[in-house]
């Protein structure tokens, strides 16, 4: 199956996330997949507003997950044996198996590995409901696109993993990368980092920079901070690590994010008190 992470996020910047992964750059070669969504994948604003009405059916409380941003890769040994409808396909059943959720996936063939961006509601179709997922179910939808990859497109022989069989020491690509070219994967990483945080306008850009190159962040805390990045490859690197503090991120934050945030927020409570979604058609 393809490598599955899915990241929470403490904040409402649906319209940044989705502008990103349906970027020009990104080698679109095939259309976004829209679930539950009634705006076109051309119309952004329409699917930012759904996104937003759908969170006005959950009560608005510090540190919730107002949304994901789920990737799925395959290996690199697939690319030339992958195709838009296959990538395609993969999407659909992700969506399928995530069920009452509203998303946007977008397959991505700019990097060594082939995959798909989600853009996932942090609450369920017009319901009172986290859609997130407890550590049995995520294995399991783990398992079901495994058997479906295998099933559907056995070609794809390098997106094969096995579960519960991570290890800690150096995987492959970094050991290949240091071999070449005697610099790890964190050791550049590092630099990346700190080159990044010098020369951002804010904690947007800064977290920009790090996702052109192939690294986007992760939270583990209900306070929306970023704790560190993972790579193409699925390993995590936490900032402290690379020398950088998370609070120093968020000086970066500058008057027009907190306005957006705040607008958004505004925006958010305005549907709730106007609107009355048991009255919605579904």
């Amino acid at each position: 199956m393809p490598v599955l992470k899915m990241l929470s996020r403490q904040n409402l910047s649906f319209g940044h996330t989705l502008d990103y992964i349906t970027r020009d750059t990104a080698g679109g070669l095939s259309k976004p997949v829209l679930h539950n969504l009634r705006s076109p994948y051309t119309h952004k604003e329409g699917i930012v507003d759904e996104f937003l009405s759908n969170e006005a059916y959950r009560k608005v409380t510090s540190g919730r997950v107002y949304y994901y941003h789920s990737i799925l890769s395959l290996g690199e040994g697939d690319k030339e044996h992958v195709t838009p409808e296959m990538m395609q396909e993969i999407a659909k059943k992700y969506l399928q198996l995530r069920g009452d959720i509203i998303a946007v996936a977008v397959p991505h063939f700019d990097t060594n590995s082939p995959h798909i961006h989600v853009l996932e509601s942090g609450t369920r179709y017009r319901e009172n409901k986290s859609s997130g997922l407890r550590k049995q179910e995520l294995h399991q939808l783990k398992i079901e696109m495994e058997a479906f990859v295998k099933e559907q497109f056995p070609e794809l022989e390098h997106s094969q993993v096995e579960h519960g069989k991570g290890k800690a020491y150096l995987r492959e690509p970094e050991f290949q990368l240091q071999k070449r070219t005697g610099t790890s994967e964190r050791k550049q990483l590092k630099t990346l980092v700190h080159e990044a945080y010098g020369t951002a306008t804010s904690k947007q850009d800064f977290l920009d920079k790090l996702l052109d190159q192939g690294y986007i962040h992760y939270e583990r805390n209900a306070d929306g901070v970023p704790t560190g990045v993972i790579s193409e490859s699925g390993r995590k690197y936490r900032f402290t690590s690379l020398g950088l503090a998370p609070e120093n991120i968020q000086l970066l934050i500058n008057p027009q994010e907190r306005s957006q945030e705040d607008q958004l927020l505004k925006q958010l409570r305005l549907i709730r008190q106007n609107t009355n979604p048991k009255n919605l058609e579904r």
